[in-house]
């Protein structure tokens, strides 16, 4: 564990826009004919950290640091 971390993110809830933007990857890594493991990164990449979240945590990182 680094104990000189100044950030730690604890039971993060995606949004809607999150939920909405996986759906839409993992549909269509489905319809082509992606691999599972394919389909899962597709929808980590499009969801993670997506919308206002990203912003808000930048904007909350800005204001603490």
């Amino acid at each position: 564990m680094n104990k000189r971390v100044r950030l730690v993110l604890v039971g993060v809830t995606s949004g809607l826009r999150q939920m909405e933007l996986a759906y839409r990857a993992a549909r269509h890594g489905l319809l082509i004919g992606d691999e599972r493991e394919a389909v899962l990164a597709s929808v980590k990449r499009a969801a993670s950290f997506a919308g206002a979240m990203r912003s808000n945590l930048i904007v909350m990182q800005t204001l603490s640091g």
